[in-house]
């Protein structure tokens, strides 16, 4: 395998090893900080529309209440549900058009002491960000909105999308870079290569131009003084001989 092809090959590996730790790298950050971004908006969401509706429980008034969490599911199809737990008698206020879900109520309990809960469900409609919420201090009752995330998947899959072509990019420039280097790099070398061949076959003295002033420029500089002493030597030798055969 010539040089040449092991540097590129050399360099195509680390290009490809880095690529992929930068793909998994920064998709992670990117879903990780896009996931937080949305929470904390849902979060203050939720916090609004439990502001809205405290007076209302407060006074007893179901049908209000009932009437502005149908409200919030239809500001934005994202808002798949809404309910209101932790009332008098057990009574739910909810979204549902085939009744309440029973299950609903234990999954996502705010912990004694805080004030919200957050919670990721897989259902039948894809995976939901369920945000509760205590609505008044003191008191037991809790607003839930569940919130779809298949927005934020898609997002996600389109910013890693991105990233992955980006990445394949970088690799075929660097791989171009490589490749250009490489050749400038050899292409002395395989001068220097030809000329030492041409000198065991006899070509004393001939020289290489020097380009530069590094290793390979040095190593070229030894080459033209190393040809040049061994055409003097041989010459002498040769003019020795010569006056030799004279004398005798």
């Amino acid at each position: 395998m010539r040089l040449r092809t092991k540097i590129l090959l050399t360099v195509f590996g680390i290009v490809v090893f880095l690529g992929l730790l930068m793909v998994l790298g920064t998709r992670q950050v990117i879903e990780r900080a896009l996931n937080n971004q949305v929470a904390d908006k849902e979060l203050s969401l939720v916090q609004v529309v439990a502001e809205d509706i405290a007076n209302p429980l407060l006074d007893g008034d179901v049908l209000v209440v009932q009437r502005m969490l149908e409200a919030v599911v239809r500001m934005n199809p994202n808002n798949i549900y809404a309910f209101v737990t932790g009332l008098p008698s057990g009574m739910v206020i909810h979204t549902f058009p085939k009744g309440f879900p029973a299950g609903l109520i234990n999954i996502n309990p705010v912990p004694p002491g805080e004030r919200s809960s957050m919670r990721i469900l897989d259902s039948e409609q894809g995976l939901i960000r369920d945000v509760g919420y205590k609505i008044l201090d003191g008191l037991d009752a809790e607003l839930h909105i569940g919130f779809s995330q298949q927005e934020v998947r898609q997002a996600t899959g389109k910013l890693a999308r991105t990233v992955i072509l980006l990445t394949i990019i970088g690799m075929l420039t660097a791989l171009v870079v490589a490749s250009f280097l490489s050749r400038r790099i050899l292409k002395p070398l395989e001068k220097l290569t030809l000329s030492l061949r041409r000198l065991g076959e006899g070509y004393l003295g001939e020289t290489i131009k020097v380009a530069g002033n590094d290793e390979l420029g040095e190593l070229a500089v030894c080459f033209n003084e190393m040809s040049s002493r061994l055409k003097e030597s041989i010459d002498g030798l040769r003019t020795s001989e010569a006056n030799y055969r004279l004398l005798h």
